[in-house]
């Protein structure tokens, strides 16, 4: 690729810059430390009581309250868990997306193993499970935006801090990431949909790594992924944005994707930081897979 392009004006967050906390070999803050008595408000219950016209429509326990987005192969809800009194993230699984009753189950299998995954950012995962036949996945719910509008924010609207400020707050919030994902590799899981829009950032800017309901556990063990979320990443058509699949997912080489995939992905972002834009950019998904490619080859 060529040179990094001076970096264009950009808007800073109002949350000044973070300082990356001393973690335990697995990835969490020391027992005792200050990080770690902070962890428990990193995800501060958000204050909802239920009130006519508010109930939102049954779920089992749960009510959905309102939508949050939909996409791949689930619809995402706002949802209060009426025994918890708290509200999570619901994440209802479409079968005819997931591949139907076999590909919902092992999707369903996926996101127990991600579950066991316990890191100061990376969103937890609460339940997995079924009701009336509807597959579902509820996890932590985090008031804020993704990195991806915090990123596109930065190309649109005038800086109010120093460029070298607004660079430290994004390269913590970038190795806070990279730590969540080395947790999950040490773990025998890779993510491998590693983008800005996967990284949820609360009020004070602090990340978690979130939608590991596309992660697979690695090992011979491992069984092949739902076939909605292998053609998204890993070959056949490209549906979304491909511009951080790395090369063995971009040509379909299932059998070398694993950690690598997920450092190529925080490499592209890492790019994106410090030029303000993306390395293989092109005007189409397959323009920009085709400019990867070239680039590749050359090396």
């Amino acid at each position: 690729p060529m040179p990094p392009p001076a970096r264009p004006a950009a808007s800073a967050p109002s949350a000044a810059p973070l300082a990356a906390p001393a973690l335990s070999p697995t990835g969490t803050p020391p027992a005792g430390s200050a990080p770690a008595r902070a962890a428990a408000t990193e995800h501060p219950t958000p204050a909802f009581v239920l009130t006519p016209g508010s109930e939102g429509t049954p779920f089992g326990r749960y009510r959905l309250l309102s939508p949050m987005g939909q996409g791949g192969s689930a619809v995402v809800w706002k949802a209060y868990d009426t025994n918890l009194r708290r509200v999570f993230a619901l994440r209802q699984i479409r079968p005819e997306d997931a591949g139907g009753p076999e590909g919902v189950q092992r999707f369903l299998a996926e996101a127990r193993n991600a579950a066991k995954l316990r890191h100061a950012h990376i969103l937890s995962i609460h339940e997995v499970g079924e009701i009336d036949g509807q597959a579902y996945v509820t996890l932590e719910f985090v008031e804020g935006r993704t990195f991806r509008a915090y990123l596109d924010g930065l190309h649109s609207i005038k800086p109010s801090r120093p460029p070298g400020e607004l660079l430290r707050h994004e390269i913590a919030i970038l190795t806070h990431v990279s730590e969540a994902v080395a947790h999950a590799h040490a773990q025998g899981i890779t993510h491998r949909a590693v983008r800005p829009s996967n990284v949820l950032l609360d009020r004070k800017d602090r990340p978690y790594v979130t939608e590991f309901g596309f992660a697979r556990a690695l090992g011979p063990e491992a069984g092949p992924p739902p076939p909605a979320i292998e053609r998204r990443l890993a070959g056949g058509p490209i549906l979304g944005n491909p511009d951080f699949l790395s090369p063995e997912q971009a040509i379909g080489d299932r059998a070398r994707i694993g950690p690598r995939s997920d450092l190529w992905a925080l490499g592209i972002i890492l790019y994106e930081v410090l030029a303000g834009r993306l390395p293989f950019h092109a005007a189409t998904p397959w323009a920009t897979t085709r400019t990867r490619s070239r680039c590749c080859a050359r090396r």
